[in-house]
């Protein structure tokens, strides 16, 4: 099911409860990823419209989501695209456990990273992005566990989002093309197989030069 810049435009304005009076702001801060070729594999071309996909439309909000925890459209294009197992890993698991009945979550599912807006203003590793190197997903189980082991270890910041919520809320906007909730959690599901499957870069992140850097002040104390 495809869906057009408008309709698209529409669910994810009412998703982010944008005000009336903000709405061409908010279209154009989707017309920038748009402009950053992002996401990927819209069907444009000469006079020819772009049309959404599902997953289109899930990366645009996870996009969003990434932007509201103060990335820029250029590092939240980047954040995604390195890693889109993650992404695609995240939204698979929410959309293979079907759509709920209601706004609540017994096993919700998250993205993280460390945003490190400050990063190009550090005096080591300025070409690597840590909100790259960090970026992964994990039910609630393993959030909690990691993140009560890194910040005893020394990790200062780390942001997350619910993508079980986010996926709930964008199923719902979409009913009016849709019909139904499930459509767009198959959907979902569909569009994330191929990214889940075909891996060709290290899953690991512990060997990045972030999590070098924690391990050295610790040495340091």
């Amino acid at each position: 099911m495809n869906f057009s810049f408008s309709e698209v435009e529409e669910a994810l304005a009412v998703t982010y409860d944008i005000d009336e009076s903000k709405r061409l702001a908010f279209r154009a801060r989707l017309q920038h990823l748009q402009k950053l070729k992002f996401p990927a594999g819209l069907n444009t071309g000469r006079g020819r419209a772009a049309t959404y996909t599902v997953g289109h439309i899930y990366l645009l909000a996870v996009a969003l989501e990434l932007l509201q925890l103060g990335l820029s459209p250029d590092r939240a294009k980047r954040v995604i695209e390195e890693d889109l197992h993650s992404v695609a890993m995240a939204g698979s698991m929410v959309a293979r456990s079907g759509a709920p009945e209601s706004r609540r979550f017994t096993a919700p599912m998250f993205l993280y990273c460390d945003p490190a807006a400050l990063r190009e203003l550090t005096k080591i590793y300025q070409d690597e992005d840590w909100a790259s190197q960090t970026f992964f997903y994990g039910g609630m189980g393993a959030v909690t566990e990691s993140f009560k082991e890194w910040f005893i270890e020394g990790v200062q910041r780390m942001a997350f989002f619910s993508v079980s919520a986010l996926v709930f809320d964008l199923a719902r906007c979409m009913l009016p093309k849709t019909k139904s909730m499930a459509v767009f959690y198959e959907g979902l599901a569909e569009w994330a197989d191929p990214f889940i499957h075909n891996v060709n870069y290290p899953l690991d992140r512990h060997d990045q030069p972030y999590w070098y850097t924690i391990e050295m002040k610790i040495g340091d104390t």
